[in-house]
């Protein structure tokens, strides 16, 4: 198994010997998305490979994965009752995931569950970040950017990300058709081996994910005070404490 693991020095020292490439170029902003992208590729070629595998019928799908959590909650029912409803910002997918590990223990199913710490909105890892663009990159999932009235902008500014509406857009995550069948099979396995995998994940996308966002921030800072230690948002939140 060792020999299949991510070899963490080897990556740091990659790192470091393209820090050094991107120093002194211009643009931060792209240096950093370059090096983002760069640090992904390990994840990006397993996942890849297991897409393939499911594709070509030669390996069976098994939840695994903090990956395999994230589409399944892409892929089960929403607020509408439809497979596959979309979600929208990633403050929401963040807080989603945060109650499918604490309220559904979802990740007793995977090696590497996400490290959630107390952050300026509460519980907050930026593992999700690099999670979803994997999934983007192996074609699994798509993003649009939405104006205020949920219609698709044709210009898609990719810094509109974190669940805030900046000029009154906001992104939408959903699954592709190649998403939604890789999540279908993962369900599979997932029903096995949890029976309330689904109905969980089902209340916690259908119910919480409809809330106003404030309102499921309230639920979480309520429930979860030891993650509020960090937020700038929190008498906004609850009101001010007497």
């Amino acid at each position: 198994m060792k020999n299949k693991e991510v070899d963490i020095d080897a990556l740091f020292k990659q790192a470091r010997k393209y820090l050094d490439h991107l120093v002194g170029q211009s643009n931060t902003d792209q240096a950093w998305k370059e090096l983002q992208s760069r640090l992904q590729e390990p994840a990006l070629k397993k996942m890849l490979e297991r897409v393939r595998r499911f594709e070509t019928g030669s390996g069976r799908l098994r939840i695994t994965d903090r990956k395999d959590i994230l589409a399944l909650l892409l892929y089960v029912k929403g607020r509408y009752r439809k497979l596959g409803e979309g979600i929208c910002g990633m403050t929401r997918i963040l807080k989603l995931l945060f109650l499918a590990q604490e309220e559904l223990e979802v990740d007793a199913l995977v090696r590497n569950p996400y490290r959630f710490q107390p952050y300026k909105l509460g519980p907050f890892t930026p593992e999700v970040y690099d999670d979803l663009e994997v999934l983007r990159r192996a074609g699994l999932v798509k993003r649009e950017t939405l104006d205020e009235d949920g219609f698709p902008v044709l210009q898609q500014d990719n810094e509109i990300d974190e669940g805030f509406k900046l000029n009154n857009l906001t992104t939408l995550y959903r699954l592709t058709a190649k998403g939604k069948r890789f999540a279908r099979a993962l369900l599979a396995n997932g029903r096995k081996r949890k029976r309330n995998l689904e109905p969980g994940l089902t209340i916690i996308k259908g119910q919480f994910g409809a809330m106003p966002l404030h309102e499921l921030l309230r639920y979480i800072y309520t429930r979860y005070p030891e993650y509020t230690t960090e937020s700038v948002i929190l008498e906004k939140i609850l009101g001010k404490r007497k």
